[in-house]
């Protein structure tokens, strides 16, 4: 009866550490091939050859930058040109000033009208804003260089037409200070007594 016991308890033995054995190579298993192990590898192998493929480009377009600079020369004296070039269109770009002034009424050689500009304009146009002392919208047109100007134009309640009244201008402090006159009437020297005018200066 003993031995039985015996007997017994040793193949119990075997049976448990047979299937222990089982168990830890299934476990091992799963965790060196297809468990959480070799996921876990593999993500990170991904991720570093993700990271250096865009270091790859980055070196790359760096030195096809570099590549392209040391193809691109200028000569020193087109370049001095190309600047002068490009300062000359500054300079020569037009640009206009507005403003308006009000009339006094005063006409004549001793009273003339004055508008002091930063710079030299090549032309003025200036406008009546309403109408004038006689009930016309009248405008009048400077031209740098020229020495007299008249209305360009007028328009009343009955009529419509050009004046043949003829202003004086002068030119001074280099262009930018003009002065006009004309005997005839502050209507027609474009300076009505509260008659509000508006002038474009264009350079």
């Amino acid at each position: 009866m003993k031995k039985s016991e015996n007997g017994i308890t040793l193949v119990a033995l075997v049976v448990t550490i047979i299937i222990l054995l089982i168990i830890s190579g299934v476990g091992i298993t799963a965790l060196t091939q297809t468990g959480l192990l070799e996921k876990t590898k593999e993500a990170k192998e991904i991720t570093e050859k993700a990271q250096q493929n865009e270091n790859d480009k980055i070196n790359n377009l760096e030195k096809q930058v570099e590549g392209t600079r040391e193809q691109i020369t200028v000569d020193k004296t087109e370049y001095e040109q190309l600047k002068a070039d490009v300062a000359s269109l500054k300079n020569n770009q037009s640009t206009v000033t507005t403003g308006t002034y009000m009339g006094t009424g005063t006409y004549g050689e001793n009273n003339p009208n004055k508008i002091t500009f930063e710079k030299t304009p090549k032309m003025i146009i200036i406008s009546t804003i309403n109408l004038d002392t006689n009930n016309y919208a009248v405008s009048m047109v400077l031209v740098n260089g020229c020495e007299y100007s008249g209305f360009s134009s007028y328009a009343g309640a009955n009529k419509q037409g050009q004046s043949l009244v003829m202003n004086k201008i002068n030119w001074k402090n280099e262009g930018r200070l003009v002065e006009w006159y004309t005997n005839s009437d502050s209507a027609n020297q474009m300076n009505g007594l509260n008659v509000e005018y508006k002038y474009i200066a264009i350079y």
